[in-house]
């Protein structure tokens, strides 16, 4: 049986898509038991100080904070 080469390039393409998706399907299941995140403000203003985080750290009860 001969094969012609726009059913190769089909598989071809086919094969690199199923490729891509499960690329990112893995990097996503990956990415979903750690939790990143990034304080990109120039003045830090989401990012606790050390004295605050021990601050929490000492608190025997919940604390909740207001804005």
């Amino acid at each position: 049986m001969k094969v012609s080469r726009h059913t190769t390039r089909k598989a071809a393409g086919l094969t690199q898509l199923a490729i891509g998706i499960a690329s990112v399907a893995l990097v996503l299941f990956i990415g979903s038991f750690t939790r990143v995140r990034a304080d990109l403000t120039s003045e830090k203003r989401y990012t606790l100080t050390d004295a605050t985080k021990n601050l929490g750290d000492s608190l025997k009860d919940v604390g909740f904070v207001k804005e």
